[in-house]
């Protein structure tokens, strides 16, 4: 295993650690959007959605389900920013020589 690999698995493990800590400092207060809502007095007019009862459609209220919340985030988007990498990304080989 080369240097370059073992420091990406490095940051990975220190992301998910940090991600899943601090994922449990989320405030469980309603977000801004409710708030809002609540102000101005139409907070009751929400209806349920066809996705309520999807894995993380609410986070949850209990720390498992804000870690696995935030471990979840943290796969998504280091798999799509390596996806975006690969595909626009050049390799060594695609690149002219100096010389060239």
């Amino acid at each position: 295993m080369n240097r370059n690999t073992r420091l990406a698995i490095f940051a990975v493990v220190i992301i998910a650690v940090v991600g899943v800590v601090l994922s449990q400092l989320a405030s469980t207060e309603p977000d801004g959007l409710e708030f809002v809502a609540e102000q101005e007095g139409f907070a009751g007019a929400a209806t349920d959605h066809s996705l309520e009862g999807a894995p993380l459609a609410d986070y949850g209220d209990d720390g498992l389900s804000r870690a696995i919340a935030g471990g979840v985030g943290i796969v998504i988007t280091l798999a799509l920013g390596y996806g975006l990498f690969k595909i626009l990304g050049r390799s060594d080989s695609d690149q002219p020589a100096a010389g060239d």
